[in-house]
């Protein structure tokens, strides 16, 4: 037991001494914790510019409602700042905005479907009327994409006479990525064309406006304990990043066992140890010292997230705090599976050249719930989930994964956990088998047929 102490100490102070190990402890969760709050801040500082966009209407009529909803959005941008001074409740702001005639239920519409900078964005757009006639139409056109090139505008909008019938607008810029103005001038116009439409048909497009907004659909989880809110891009990516934190906290301290073996073999190390301890010692003591210094690692991530996510209102992402003690638990257990395959690696291959096939498939294995999110998803709790979580090579993830979205029936936990513990008892035995006769040959690689002799060696 001395031996194996002193192997795994040896083995994790060697890591956690290592200055990639402390710049990866230090800069991942500063870079963490920056990816959170520079989005924030950067958009309490942008400063919205005003956007001249040149408007050729065909209709006569689209433009003065553009013009009109820009007004809606200046008073919009007015009552947020009211809130954020005065720090009023949503329903005097409704009872605000229902004053200047937007209809009921309009306000939290914007309100859930836009940003504040995209309401912001568009309040300070400057429609600006180009004149035309049928004659002119094709030269006007040609004038104002120079005009464009000039920068005396930003964009170019073409309304045509036809586009009732056509419905299809023209949008000119510079760059046309701006996809949250495309976005807000295609919904507008698209709804002056049907205002139009409805009129002409002797339809009220306000009543109409008031009586069509749509009812939102608020989901929740029934649980054992009660009612749980529930929402699925947060749920979806709570589940992603605990999947992916795993796969980069196994693999990453996987590979570290399969390189250690394969220097310590490549330079007869390896024999030198073996002259003072059994092959079993040093294969145990490597797996749970790089292991320990892999949760070490995980375990800064872990608490730097959390920072990041406090100090950041959350990002829209939340999840149990009871899932973190699911991620230890199965963080260890996936680690000592995994680490099995990379020690054997280790010990069979000559260089990490000729593991690299053999690792790509044991990755796929660690971030195989990431390509069945969706399905997942819908029924985390189907036959095929189920059956998923029960196959010990994905059993850590899935059950990470599973339950960022729902709770995981203890059973299929506890059957799950018991399956993946004897797999990670006989693939230890196997791969003992294997290591203390592997990290001796040199210089060929051993075929399928010679390994399974050695695990057959007593």
């Amino acid at each position: 037991m001395n031996k194996v102490y002193t192997i795994l100490s040896r083995e994790y102070l060697n890591i956690v001494k290592k200055k990639s190990f402390i710049i990866s402890a230090i800069l991942t969760p500063v870079l963490m914790i920056g990816a959170m709050l520079i989005p924030a801040f950067f958009a309490e500082m942008t400063v919205i510019k005003e956007r001249r966009i040149a408007v050729i209407d065909g209709t006569s009529y689209v433009l003065n409602d553009l013009i009109q909803s820009r007004k809606t959005f200046i008073v919009l941008v007015d009552l947020l700042d009211q809130q954020k001074k005065a720090a009023q409740s949503g329903k005097s702001l409704s009872a605000e905005a229902e004053k200047m005639g937007m209809p009921s239920g309009q306000l939290g519409k914007f309100l859930r479907e836009m940003s504040e900078q995209m309401i912001r964005s568009f309040a300070a757009i400057n429609f600006q009327k180009i004149e035309v006639t049928p004659e002119t139409w094709e030269t006007v056109r040609k004038e104002q994409f120079n005009n464009i090139r000039k920068e005396v505008f930003d964009v170019l909008l073409i309304i045509p006479p036809d586009v009732e019938t056509g419905r299809v607008a023209e949008y000119y810029a510079r760059s046309s990525g701006n996809f949250d103005e495309t976005r807000l001038l295609e919904h507008f116009i698209t709804e002056s064309v049907v205002s139009k439409r409805l009129s002409q048909e002797g339809f009220d497009p306000i009543k109409i406006k008031s009586l069509s907004v749509p009812v939102s659909l608020k989901t929740s989880d029934v649980t054992k304990t009660g009612i749980k809110s529930s929402n699925f891009l947060t749920s979806y990516l709570g589940g992603i990043i605990f999947v992916m934190l795993m796969f980069m906290a196994v693999f990453s301290t996987g590979q570290q066992l399969m390189r250690g073996v394969l220097e310590e073999k490549n330079n007869r190390i390896i024999e030198v140890l073996l002259s003072s301890l059994k092959a079993s010692q040093l294969m145990t003591g490597k797996i749970i010292g790089l292991g320990a210094a892999g949760l070490t690692l995980v375990v800064i991530w872990i608490i730097a997230g959390l920072v990041g996510m406090k100090l950041s209102g959350g990002l829209g992402v939340s999840f149990d705090m009871s899932l973190l003690w699911y991620f230890a638990i199965f963080f260890i257990l996936g680690y000592l599976l995994y680490s099995t395959f990379m020690a054997i690696l280790g010990a069979v291959m000559n260089s990490e050249q000729e593991a690299q096939q053999f690792i790509s498939i044991i990755s796929i294995s660690l971030i195989f719930p990431v390509f069945l999110a969706m399905m997942i998803m819908k029924d985390p709790n189907s036959t095929l989930s189920t059956i998923l979580t029960m196959i010990p090579i994905f059993t850590p993830t899935m059950i990470i994964f599973r339950s960022a979205i729902t709770p995981v029936p203890f059973v299929e936990i506890i059957i799950a956990t018991l399956l993946l513990i004897i797999s990670i008892w006989l693939m230890i035995l196997l791969t003992s088998k294997i290591f203390r006769v592997g990290i001796l040959m040199y210089g060929k690689k051993p075929t399928f047929k010679e390994i399974v002799k050695w695990m057959k060696y007593k």
